[in-house]
């Protein structure tokens, strides 16, 4: 519309972003190395989906395996604290993730959603040895959730977007719409 950012990022905005895109390009081709090395799994990579009416969004992976079921793959790098918790204090991924991804799934009828963490730094050797961890698990981890499981979170969550852009579009393009949530 022609209107100057009102969040512009920053340089360390830039940084942070950029470091995750590397990983990603890193560890994607890697991926479909793997797999395509394996008949019973094809890989697809940045699909672009429809989320809704109003919403797109950019799947990292769909694998299709050759019983015909397909897994979606949401990959995010996440920094070493963030990790700690969610390997360590058994926090899980966070739930903005799992919503994301869960939207995707959706988008594909997807039969299982896996988030998978990539840290941005390793738990330490011992740290690692005195949790059970290994060493994968020092700085990579996933979380397979079936559709029943993410189903009802990505209708929910297709539903109050397509609600926030209804009301925004209402009341004018640029306005910001009224704050509300969804009871349990």
């Amino acid at each position: 519309l022609g209107v100057e950012k009102t969040n512009p990022p920053t340089t360390a905005d830039y940084w942070r972003m950029g470091l995750g895109s590397v990983v990603h390009e890193l560890l994607e081709p890697a991926i479909k190395k793997w797999l395509d090395d394996d008949d019973t799994v094809t890989v697809e990579e940045e699909m672009s989906v429809k989320l809704g009416e109003h919403g797109n969004g950019h799947i990292d992976m769909v694998l299709n395996t050759a019983d015909g079921s397909k897994i979606v793959l949401e990959l995010k790098t996440i920094n070493g604290f963030g990790y700690k918790m969610s390997v360590e204090k058994g926090e899980g991924p966070r739930h903005s993730h799992i919503l994301q991804g869960a939207m995707y799934a959706k988008a594909v009828d997807a039969d299982m959603l896996v988030i998978g963490y990539l840290a941005m730094e390793n738990i330490s050797p011992s740290r690692a040895r005195s949790q059970g961890i290994d060493d994968i698990g020092r700085f990579a981890t996933e979380w397979h959730y079936s559709k029943s499981y993410y189903m009802p979170l990505a209708n929910q969550e297709t539903e109050r977007l397509e609600s926030i852009a209804l009301q925004a579009h209402a009341e004018g393009a640029l306005s910001i719409p009224r704050r509300f949530s969804h009871s349990d």
